[in-house]
């Protein structure tokens, strides 16, 4: 039997899904792996979880996305302490800590931010979400 309790499993699930809004002109790309666990991804899943803006090529089509597959700066100078895991977000040319709790969290909050994202470039209407999902 699959343990679905931490929503690692659904998150596995996932791989390789995308959702299309608008014709296409939108999409969601979900990229889970499972990994070994190391200090940058102890919960042992790396993800790329984005929302793309196909009417932006040839430019980067990504608006919106959290992911954990490398560090970054996140806005700190050289004498800021950096975060030991990877887990951040990108929205508008900036990447900002995010703090994993478990595989269900990460999917609402990357729902709250593909809606936010659209809301905020007025096509906040094409994407509406199943918030069944519970912790």
């Amino acid at each position: 039997m699959v343990d679905y309790s931490d929503g690692l499993e659904y998150l596995l699930d996932m791989d390789g899904t995308n959702y299309f809004l608008d014709d296409g002109r939108f999409y969601l790309n979900y990229s889970i792996k499972r990994v070994p666990k190391n200090p940058h991804i102890p919960h042992t899943i790396k993800y790329n979880l984005t929302l793309h803006d196909n009417s932006l090529k040839p430019k980067e089509t990504r608006i919106f996305g959290m992911d954990n597959a490398h560090g970054g700066d996140y806005g700190l100078n050289k004498y800021s302490p950096r975060p030991v895991e990877w887990d951040h977000m990108h929205k508008n040319g900036e990447t900002k800590d995010y703090k994993y709790i478990n595989g269900y969290q990460l999917i609402l909050d990357f729902e709250d931010g593909v809606k936010s994202t659209l809301n905020s470039i007025g096509f906040g209407h094409l994407f509406v979400w199943d918030r069944s999902i519970k912790n």
